[in-house]
């Protein structure tokens, strides 16, 4: 699908759903957050990676309906809309 413009997952969404959610986007990391675009810094709980994830299921460390906070890393850096890269 369309890009949105901030690919994202909550907290209380399962693993299912967030490696759902990379795939169909096609991106490997996302933050967590616990509010709905525009976010603030302060609602970004965490992130999560494709890569982890799925190793965790396959390692017996998650379960697909284990929620995104019990398997999160913390949050990806942030830069404002108006800062250099």
């Amino acid at each position: 699908g369309a890009l949105p413009d901030l690919v994202h997952t909550h907290p209380s969404e399962t693993v299912r759903d967030a490696i759902g959610i990379l795939r169909e986007y096609g991106v490997s990391q996302m933050p967590v957050v616990g509010a709905e675009p525009p976010v603030m810094a302060g609602e970004v709980a965490g992130s999560v990676s494709e890569r982890e994830l799925v190793s965790a299921v396959f390692e017996g460390r998650a379960k697909l309906a284990d929620a995104v906070a019990q398997h999160m890393s913390p949050p990806l850096p942030l830069i404002g809309a108006g800062e250099a890269v």
